[in-house]
């Protein structure tokens, strides 16, 4: 399984500051300073999407 890169979300804040997160379903992490990456767990080579309030 290869995992792929398919949107990213920016946030008004420093992801850094950010611990990974996983619900069981999904896992969040820091991809730089200013996006997050959202993977669903049960497809990998699916990315959800990334997080971006500052709009």
């Amino acid at each position: 399984m290869d995992v792929s890169h398919v949107s990213t979300l920016r946030v008004a804040f420093t992801p850094a500051h950010i611990q990974l997160t996983c619900d069981g379903v999904y896992l969040a992490l820091p991809k730089t300073r200013t996006v997050i990456g959202v993977w669903s767990l049960q497809d990998l080579s699916y990315k959800v999407g990334t997080l971006n309030p500052c709009k």
